[in-house]
This record gives C-alpha cells, structure tokens and sequence, in this order.
C-alpha cells in the first residue's frame, strides 16, 4: 500500500437540491449546490457553474474554505420545456483530485397537475361556492382572463386560450359534489380536493380510496 499524502487540495461538489419537489415550467425554482473542502489546506474556488441544458449559470463561488468546512451557493432558474433536465454543478477549484469537481443530477420537470375540487356548498354564483377561493389560489391566470375581457371584445379563440393555460402549473376544474360520481376516469387528476362536501356515496368512497392507493393526493 501506498502511504496517503500528508496535505493535499481537495474541493468536491457534495450535493444538489432543488426548492421544491414538484418543479413545473410556471415559475422558477431554486437550485443549491454545496461545496466541500475535504481535503487539508485551505482553498479558493475559482467559482461554480451550475450547466443545465445548454444555459450555464456562473457564481464567483464561496471564497475561501479552510479545510472540512462546506458552503451552498443558490442558483434561480426557470425551465422552458417539462421532461427530464440533467443538471450539472461544477467547480473551478483547480486542486488534485479533478474527477470531484462535479456532480451531475436529473430533474424532472412536470407539464400539468390536474386537481379536481369538488363543491359541495350548492351555490349557484362562483364567488358563493366553497371552492371558489381555492380555485383562484391555485390558478389565478386561468380563472381570471376570461373574466377580465373588456365588454364588448371577442373572447380569445382556443390557440389563445391554450397559449396562456401553458404557463401554469396546476390546472383545477371545478365540479358539484352531484356530477363526482358521473366522471369514469379519476386518473387524469393528481390531486382532488373535497370542499364543504359531508359525505360520499359509498360507491365513490370506495373509487377514491382506491385512487389515493394508486398514489393520488386527496385533501378534505
């Protein structure tokens, strides 16, 4: 065996996290990149580059770390199209063990989340349903633009409408409690959500806790 070096330089990038788990193309999403001194003697970074796609952002990096001390540098970025992104950290740190200097990571980013609320208030005018707020909170933009047209406009054609729905993660449709049991097919929804609805018929009780088996997100 060969004897460890007494000293040496040795920078690795540790980890990559992401601000949130599900990361849409609706907005952007915080990128953290920690970097490690494991080696023994103090190093300064020439700075990080985090290359997702063929965008690179750069940071100047940490400054300098002694030995065993770690640092995260924050990155923003927005992803233009859902699917699987390889992202890559690397840091310019010029030591002697180069095979560290990077680390890559797969982020899957999602198109749309279907989310179901169903309304069991009755209430005939939108703004008077329980559902009404929590469709607003989850999708101002889809909810809204139809509703602030100008009197008198023509409302946007489908291309139009399909264009601005793109952008947005979470997709709600609203339903009363009494059209739950007529919808066959509850895999297109991610999460479903029950607002002022006191009971179930057992039939749709039992086609929902199969649903939540099956990995879908319900909220009472």
């Amino acid at each position: 065996r060969f004897a460890l070096p007494a000293t040496f330089r040795n920078v690795t990038v540790a980890d990559i996290q992401y601000s949130r788990e599900v990361i849409g193309t609706d907005r952007q999403v915080a990128i953290s990149v920690t970097v490690e001194n494991t080696g023994t003697e103090a190093v300064t970074p020439g700075g990080l580059d985090l290359i997702i796609g063929d965008k690179t952002l750069h940071d100047p990096g940490p400054g300098q770390l002694q030995p065993g001390a770690r640092e995260t540098v924050r990155f923003l970025h927005q992803f233009k199209d859902a699917g699987a992104w390889t992202v890559t950290a690397r840091v310019k740190a010029g030591d002697e063990l180069a095979m560290d200097d990077e680390t890559v990571s797969v982020c899957q980013v999602v198109p749309q989340l279907g989310v179901l609320l169903v309304d069991g208030s009755g209430a005939a005018r939108f703004m008077e349903r329980s559902s009404a707020y929590t469709a607003l909170a989850l999708a101002p933009s889809t909810l809204l633009k139809p509703a602030m047209e100008p009197s008198g406009k023509k409302k946007k054609d489908q291309d139009q409408q399909e264009e601005w729905k793109s952008g947005v993660l979470l997709e709600p449709e609203v339903v009363p409690l009494s059209r739950l049991s007529q919808i066959s097919d509850l895999s297109t929804y991610q999460v479903i959500i029950l607002t002022d609805v006191p009971r179930l018929p057992d039939s749709v009780a039992r086609r929902l806790g199969s649903w939540v088996q099956g990995g879908g997100g319900l909220l009472v």
